[in-house]
């Protein structure tokens, strides 16, 4: 009869997590590195690297917007994409609009997505040029002003952004600001909580806490998003007076 010690189960209880951790890294990271660097971690280092992985490894944020997507697109399945039109003599599209329209086609069936339309692109330099165009979309918004950005930092720009977004709460329009939890302890006094109290709906993302424990340090919402009714903004820069030409020689330059 086979007796197994409390050691050999510990043992293979061990191992059985590492394997059920490689596992799902193998079958869940997009990225070919990324799943053979977790499934090497978490085979070396039988107990400290599941831990690791469940921790660093697991896009808990990611997860629940893949479900939100494929929701809606259960309730709006997305028709196929028209075929390339003739020219106006009847000849074929030139390659460069059957290129668009082949990358378009790809695009589509990755994304559920179409392209849209009558956009325009201006190409905004460092916060001299940007924040007065996005403050002014801002004071022209009728319907709604969703924001979401890294770091939301106390000084010139972020009081003016906070005056902004009140005044277009107070008027009847749907303001949303959501600041990354790790970004936000960048400024010691925090103006975007001054939002809260003037009536302006705000979130931090994942914000890092000991109970209950929540310590995704890597999974951060980087993403700086200005929506103003039919206006967008988006980059790299965060709302904060570094980005300035008054901060001087050590100014983040930006678009």
């Amino acid at each position: 009869m086979l007796v197994l010690t409390a050691e050999i189960l510990l043992f293979l209880a061990v191992h059985c997590l590492s394997w059920v951790a490689a596992g799902h890294a193998l079958l869940t990271k997009h990225d070919p590195r990324a799943a053979l660097g977790w499934t090497a971690c978490v085979l070396l280092l039988p107990l400290i690297g599941p831990l690791l992985y469940v921790l660093f490894g697991i896009s808990r944020a990611q997860s629940r917007a893949e479900k939100i997507m494929r929701r809606q697109a259960a309730h709006s399945p997305a028709a196929p994409f028209p075929p390339a039109a003739p020219g106006p003599s009847g000849e074929e599209p030139d390659i460069g609009t059957a290129q668009a329209l082949c990358l378009a086609r790809t695009g589509r069936r990755l994304t559920g997505v179409p392209l849209c339309a009558g956009n325009a692109v201006r190409p905004l330099q460092n916060g001299d040029e940007a924040y007065p165009a996005m403050l002014a979309a801002i004071a022209a918004a009728r319907s709604h002003v969703f924001l979401a950005t890294y770091i939301f930092n106390a000084g010139k720009v972020g009081h003016a952004f906070v005056e902004a977004l009140a005044a277009a709460a107070a008027r009847g329009v749907d303001v949303r600001v959501l600041v990354d939890g790790v970004g936000a302890l960048y400024s010691w006094r925090k103006p975007w909580k001054m939002l809260a109290r003037r009536g302006v709906r705000t979130a931090r993302f994942l914000p890092p806490a000991l109970l209950p424990p929540s310590l995704t340090i890597n999974l951060r919402n980087h993403r700086k998003v200005l929506i103003c009714d039919a206006v967008g903004f988006t980059g790299g820069m965060n709302i904060a007076d570094g980005n300035l030409e008054s901060a001087g020689a050590h100014r983040i330059q930006d678009m």
